[in-house]
């Protein structure tokens, strides 16, 4: 049964809240504090240039933590609508594989692992927004090469599970596989142009979906430009919570599809483990920090909180740092 509630946390905890373009500014909290002069998030990140980040993503359940670290590459080269933008993992140390370097010669991973972590271009708008995966048709190929993956590492009983978790990846749209493939960046992205009054709660009412959801999840968003806001950088703080009894039937469905065609027994830890995912909260706190000039994310940390009713409280924090 863990492995299916593990795989239910983890699918939420890739789940991403949109950027704010074009943010009204008449919805401020009730009691705000007294507005100070607009603010216009910029997006003009440099272009045909290489930004080096870190990414950490520390994961914690019942008092158990793992952590994985990452260096991705970011490139912006200009197009009609906006950019183009290619993410290369350059490096990286995951549990269970250890040392992870794509630009080792000779490779230090298997020639199927380095083809499906190869490096995928995004178009983006003008506003920062992630909008779709590029090739999306040739980079499907790739993710559809998982169940060998995992076959080869767990054996053939790993082949069913592993197509029940890709086959929404497959199905889905290039739009709609975005926020699927990337980690933190579609949230901590599209805040370009966004006018926001320094010390001032903004409020949003979403529906947020995904091809991996049965039904859509009502969530709020809390929005504020800090007034600690430096010459240098932009501190945006967002709160999200989405609604408890809709994100618990929402992650039941899709645990529940991972039950497919599997053998009885697995079908009885599926439905313990949808139970449980019936007694599931989730929140969402982000800090991010933009260039004041650029736009372009110095520094993020994405902290989400995750309770089911009798079990305690986990989560996951990702931590992303610009080298300069």
């Amino acid at each position: 049964m863990r492995r299916y509630l593990l795989a239910g946390l983890l699918w939420m905890l890739g789940q991403s809240t949109p950027g704010l373009a074009g943010l009204p500014l008449d919805n401020p909290v009730e009691g705000a504090a007294k507005p100070s002069p607009v603010v216009v998030i910029p997006f003009a990140p440099p272009v045909d240039k290489d930004l080096a980040y870190a990414v950490r993503i520390i994961k914690s359940q019942n008092g158990t933590t793992k952590l994985a670290t990452f260096e991705e590459r970011l490139r912006f080269t200009p197009s009609e609508n906006g950019y183009f933008l290619t993410i290369t993992m350059v490096s990286g140390a995951i549990p269970g594989l250890e040392i992870i370097n794509m630009e080792a010669a000779p490779p230090a991973v298997s020639p199927q692992l380095k083809a499906l972590l190869a490096p995928i271009s995004f178009d983006v708008a003008r506003d920062g927004s992630i909008v779709r995966v590029r090739d999306w048709e040739g980079v499907k190929k790739r993710y559809a090469a998982i169940p060998d993956i995992m076959v080869s590492v767990q054996g053939t009983d790993a082949r069913q599970i592993a197509n029940n978790v890709i086959r929404p990846y497959l199905s889905a749209s290039a739009e709609q596989a975005v926020p699927l493939l990337l980690k933190a960046w579609p949230q901590i992205t599209g805040f370009g142009g966004s006018e926001l009054e320094p010390g001032v709660e903004y409020s949003q009412n979403i529906e947020t979906s995904s091809p991996l959801l049965p039904i859509t999840i009502p969530t709020t968003v809390r929005t504020s430009l800090a007034e600690d806001s430096t010459d240098r950088a932009l501190h945006i703080v967002v709160d999200s919570t989405p609604d408890q009894t809709a994100t618990s039937k929402a992650i039941a469905g899709f645990v529940t599809g991972l039950g497919t065609n599997l053998p009885p027994q697995q079908q009885a830890n599926v439905a313990k483990a949808v139970e449980l995912m019936k007694k599931m909260n989730i929140t969402d706190h982000h800090d991010i920090l933009f260039d004041r000039v650029t736009g372009l994310v110095l520094r993020a940390t994405l902290q989400r909180t995750v309770k089911i009713e009798g079990m305690g409280s986990g989560g996951e924090r990702v931590e992303i740092d610009l080298h300069e």
